[in-house]
């Protein structure tokens, strides 16, 4: 058994929180420590000031410009956590707080021309990624009996556990 002492935050508004709630239970399932701070801005800004050198924080902005995400990279910074920042713009202020830049394409946000095409394509390719990732690990037999697990107790909850 693999015991993880490090907690994996996640954190995005709008759209990039969507992105950040996939990862965030995608990261669960696999028996991952990860909380997803989306219910507001102050609760997203509170459990920041508290993370610890330990932890991770993984910030989605496309923008790389929501203030409320760049505040909450400056208060993991300022706890010596890890950051990750997935963003389509890699000039922005967010992400000179980041240990780690995963920069995606979502031109959608920028050109008049391409405004029906989803945000979430990305980001659901690179939470893909990460998933893909942890199945390719020296761990994987223990996150996919961890994926198993959960899958049984959905299955065996549908319609039951309402």
């Amino acid at each position: 058994m693999i015991i993880l002492k490090l907690c994996i935050y996640l954190a995005g508004i709008g759209h990039s929180g969507l992105g950040a709630e996939d990862l965030s239970n995608k990261l669960y399932r696999f028996c991952l420590r990860s909380i997803c701070l989306n219910k507001d801005d102050d609760s997203i800004l509170m459990h920041a000031s508290l993370i610890i050198p330990e932890d991770v924080i993984i910030l989605f902005s496309l923008s790389g410009k929501t203030a409320t995400i760049v505040e909450t990279a400056k208060l993991a910074k300022k706890n010596n956590a890890k950051i990750a920042v997935v963003t389509s713009q890699d000039k922005t202020e967010l992400v000179t707080y980041a240990d780690w830049t995963f920069n995606i394409v979502s031109s959608g946000l920028y050109e008049a021309q391409e405004i029906f095409i989803s945000p979430l394509f990305a980001i659901t390719y690179f939470n893909d990624l990460v998933t893909t990732y942890l199945l390719k690990s020296k761990h994987k037999d223990w996150y996919l009996e961890n994926r198993i697990k959960t899958n049984k107790v959905m299955l065996n909850c549908k319609g039951k556990c309402n």
